[in-house]
């Protein structure tokens, strides 16, 4: 999500569009290879979720090491890589989107320990030079309920 002023949308957030971060790119954490690329499920109206189809549009991608990233609620018709692609850090991999089980738009982000979504375990991420509740970080990983942004920003 993307909060300004601490609101993460603008106007009614009855629309997907209302939301700062719908639509903004998403980028591959790291270099790896594409494992898989799920697409075709729709957005949903923001406040209604999808549980069918619990990552929605998702990209994961293969580390290796037994590290696998799933980037999940993208846009749908957004992904921009295959199966088997080769990515780098910083590759644009999609949109972010409001698919799946996704009540307002925003990106999933969670790295594991196998390829399957549901049934692999999670593991810790580290991030480089991010700010997090106004303190710089040079490497670390983000914790529940800290507000986070990169320590360079446009």
């Amino acid at each position: 999500m993307i909060l300004r002023d601490g609101a993460s949308h603008t106007g009614s957030g009855r629309r997907n569009e209302d939301y700062d971060c719908f639509g903004k790119p998403i980028l591959a954490p790291a270099i790896g290879k594409v494992l898989e690329v799920l697409d075709g499920v729709a957005d949903n109206v923001p406040g209604q979720m999808n549980p069918k189809i619990v990552t929605g549009n998702r990209v994961i991608i293969d580390h290796g090491n037994n590290e696998y990233s799933v980037l999940a609620h993208l846009c749908k018709g957004s992904p921009r890589v295959a199966s088997g692609d080769a990515v780098h850090a910083g590759d644009r991999i999609g949109d972010c989107g409001n698919s799946g089980n996704s009540s307002e738009p925003h990106l999933h982000y969670q790295l594991q320990d196998g390829p399957a979504f549901g049934a692999s375990a999670g593991l810790p991420a580290q991030f480089s030079n991010y700010v997090a509740d106004d303190q710089p970080v040079a490497r670390g990983e983000p914790t529940r309920g800290q507000r986070i942004r990169p320590a360079t920003q446009p």
